[in-house]
């Protein structure tokens, strides 16, 4: 799938309030890898049930996250039989209902998935990949 338009998406809380909007624009090339809207998540648990993997390498995996409750997002990287964790955000809490964007490089060989410290709502998880 081929990314290459205007995406605009207005973020509320749960009482229906403005809390901002996201606009991508100029995303051409990129290709969805994963996709998320709505659904509750355990904490510490794959976000997917695969492992994203890159169709190239290097490529930068661009990840756009709104989680409904604060909590640390962090990468699950395997390398062959080695899985590590990066902790995004510098390793601070997500505002709950506020809308990030995360970069990571990604190379051949290896895969990601995604986990939040605490169970909560995944308002949406979209990555694409780009060239790197």
């Amino acid at each position: 799938m081929v990314v290459d338009a205007y995406q605009k998406v207005d973020i509320t809380d749960n009482s229906n309030r403005a809390l901002g909007i996201v606009s991508v624009t100029g995303v051409t090339g990129a290709s969805l890898k994963g996709k998320i809207i709505n659904t509750s998540i355990a904490a510490n648990t794959n976000f997917f049930g695969s492992n994203l993997a890159p169709s190239a390498s290097p490529v930068i995996f661009r990840i756009n996250v709104t989680m409904n409750t604060a909590g640390v997002l962090t990468v699950r990287r395997t390398d062959g039989a080695t899985t590590v964790s990066e902790q995004l955000n510098g390793g601070s809490n997500l505002i709950a209902n506020a809308s990030y964007i995360f970069d990571t490089i990604v190379a051949t060989g290896q895969t990601i998935n995604l986990q939040y410290s605490t169970s909560a709502t995944i308002v949406s998880c979209i990555v694409v990949e780009t060239s790197a």
